[in-house]
């Protein structure tokens, strides 16, 4: 992954918390996100993070 990607979404996580906590990286493109709103544990891929 881009590494000012990780950087951006590290950031972007720490900085609003609405996104929920990033757990685990399983893949180089795929990121498990946890949403604190409904408490389950969602796939998302990083370019859809944005416009999250």
């Amino acid at each position: 992954m881009d590494k000012d990607l990780k950087q951006w979404i590290g950031a972007r996580v720490e900085d609003d918390t609405r996104l929920g906590t990033v757990v685990n990286v399983i893949t180089p493109t795929w990121w498990w996100v946890r949403w604190d709103d409904d408490e389950v544990d969602r796939d998302v891929h990083p370019d859809d993070v944005k416009v999250l």
